[in-house]
């Protein structure tokens, strides 16, 4: 198994938004008991950067 470095500043808006829905289920599905106390915030900042994106009409 080959790990490749992948520089997070290159993604664009939503390869950033995707990459960080990927962050909050794989953190969800580990179950890391440190982890858990900060997803609400996590999720939060996931749910502003979706209405950056995708302003309401």
């Amino acid at each position: 198994m080959i790990l490749e470095v992948f520089p997070i500043s290159r993604l664009q808006n939503l390869e950033h938004y995707r990459f960080a829905k990927n962050v909050l289920t794989l953190c969800r599905t580990a179950n890391i008991a440190k982890l858990n106390p900060k997803l609400p915030e996590l999720e939060k900042a996931i749910e502003m950067e979706d209405l950056a994106l995708n302003p309401p009409v």
